[in-house]
């Protein structure tokens, strides 16, 4: 099997334990607090197939496609593109799609 069709069996976009968390603070005396926006998510993309995040306010998804295009780091779990694992450097987010990944916000009230 050539390199070339072992990259074409893999999924195209594969997240595994995907986490997100962020500190926050409410006082000067209080503790540092994490708010786990996104805690655990994990899906394979197949070539040819898209991907619909859906849910209710405030649940993760914004957060997720941020993390999918690279424009936020995870705090821990892993993202392969076409094999190669992701990691939000410069060089490497033009080796793990880039240009190729967009958010598509839909408002509910176009049809």
């Amino acid at each position: 099997m050539s390199t070339h069709e072992a990259t074409l069996q893999q999924p195209l976009l594969r997240a595994i334990d995907l986490k997100k968390h962020y500190p926050v603070k409410k006082g000067i005396f209080s503790p540092e607090r994490l708010v786990k926006a996104l805690d655990g998510v994990s899906f394979n993309l197949e070539r040819g197939k898209t991907l619909a995040v859906v849910g209710e306010s405030g649940c993760g998804k914004s957060t997720l496609g941020r993390l999918l295009t690279m424009i936020e780091t995870p705090t821990g779990g892993e993202l392969y593109y076409q094999g190669r694992i992701c990691l939000n450097t410069i060089r490497t987010r033009r080796n793990c799609g880039g240009r190729k990944f967009r958010l598509c916000f839909r408002t509910p009230t176009v049809p």
